[in-house]
């Protein structure tokens, strides 16, 4: 029985009254047999159906409570196999919806992970490009590019996130003139949480017209100089979704006019995005204690936000490693994966006791099923090489699929059998 919680009890209010209307009904129309049981067509079934169907668990048990008090009340002598009957069906269609439910929001949580991996290297390659286009234009006065910049700023905020927003903002004004502005959050109902800014005494107006549609459409939005009259004090509000349902906004209240342009803001946008994205990093790999010294930072943000998913909304991850202590041939498997592997999975090699050569290969959102085809189409497309073939199918070689986790691997690389 799922927890109650506002939208559930919602649900559970819903369903007693469509059940009661339905009773209701019944009784005014055939007071003799108001819930139908006698009748050729049994309406009950049809109405048990669909609030199942709709509302899971609180529609089953809300319409089964109701329809049995009033089998109580109704009828002289309780018709205990119909409601038996009843049950069992709803059951069965709560069953259906169970799955049909958990589908979907397993298709919900990969397409919500897909974008944000679409976003994080969109993101990375525009701020490349952006870096490339400020080299080009000023090449002799900056003997840094942006992208240096902001990995500068990223490297300071795993000490001093605070610090690292000035930085940031001091970038702002030093490539694209923005005289004042500020890096604010905002807490899961949208008041202001924090303020950084290089002005001493800066407030925002949390009830500025920018202010509040960047939040409420999540979308950077920009003072419309075509207007008779702008009703803010702002030029642009850029937000960027953080966990537990926060926001981190970037707020331009001035710049130099002729900075202000499409394409500034634009790159403007990128690089505050990407310059968040990795503060959000960092924060996660902390909260949840994910660092491993023997992993990427890549490999282990992507592996503890698997792992995370799994324990929290049940959708598991896979991983598959394979060792050997012939490096030549790993080092043409590894070459062999990169090719192979999806855009969104993750591959890491390690060394184990200056001998054994490990590849370890992260799919996420794919069962150990899916994998296993995986394995059988690598073997397939190895075996025209001789050698290869060969050393796969020997003891030389050898591979375990183990779902993601940092105690599964772990369990996995201390096995020397």
């Amino acid at each position: 029985m799922p927890s109650l919680t506002l939208q559930t009890a919602l649900k559970y209010a819903e369903s007693l009254l469509i059940a009661v209307l339905f009773i209701g009904a019944g009784y005014l129309l055939h007071r003799e047999d108001p819930c139908f049981i006698h009748e050729k067509i049994d309406v009950s079934i049809l109405m048990l159906a669909l609030v199942t169907l709709f509302f899971g668990w609180p529609g089953l048990f809300s319409f089964l409570l109701i329809y049995g008090l009033a089998l109580y009340l109704f009828y002289p002598h309780f018709p205990v196999y119909q409601l038996l009957e009843l049950t069992i069906l709803g059951l069965v269609l709560y069953l259906f919806y169970y799955l049909w439910e958990t589908r979907l929001k397993s298709y919900a949580l990969q397409k919500e992970y897909f974008r944000k991996k679409l976003d994080e290297n969109s993101n990375a390659f525009y701020t490349l490009k952006a870096s490339y286009d400020q080299l080009e234009k000023a090449y002799i006065t900056k003997p840094h590019s942006l992208k240096e910049s902001v990995a500068r700023i990223v490297e300071i905020s795993t000490v001093n996130p605070k610090e690292a927003k000035r930085e940031f903002l001091k970038l702002l004004s030093q490539y694209y003139h923005v005289k004042k502005a500020s890096v604010a959050t905002f807490d899961a109902h949208q008041h202001i949480r924090t303020i950084d800014t290089l002005e001493p005494d800066v407030h925002l107006d949390r009830k500025d017209l920018l202010i509040e549609e960047a939040l409420e459409k999540g979308k950077p939005v920009y003072i419309d100089f075509e207007r008779e009259e702008n009703q803010t004090d702002y030029l642009a509000a850029i937000p960027f979704a953080l966990s537990e349902n926060a926001t981190g906004m970037l707020v331009i209240e001035d710049m130099l006019f002729t900075s202000f342009d499409k394409d500034t803001l634009l790159e403007i946008s990128v690089i505050f995005s990407y310059f968040m994205q990795n503060l959000e990093r960092e924060h996660f790999l902390k909260r949840y204690n994910c660092r491993r010294h023997y992993l990427s930072e890549a490999f282990t943000f992507e592996l503890c936000r698997m792992e995370r998913i799994a324990q929290e909304k049940g959708v598991p991850s896979s991983m598959i490693i394979l060792r050997s202590a012939d490096e030549a041939m790993m080092r043409r498997l590894y070459h062999f994966l990169s090719r192979r592997k999806r855009t969104i999975d993750m591959i890491q090699t390690l060394t184990i006791g200056g001998k054994e050569f490990v590849i370890i290969l992260l799919f996420p959102f794919l069962k150990k099923a899916g994998v296993e085809g995986f394995v059988s189409r690598m073997y397939a497309d190895l075996s025209s090489d001789a050698s290869m073939k060969q050393w796969l199918h020997g003891r030389a070689f050898r591979y375990e699929i183990i779902d993601a986790s940092f105690s599964q691997l772990k369990k996995n690389l201390q096995n020397k059998s």
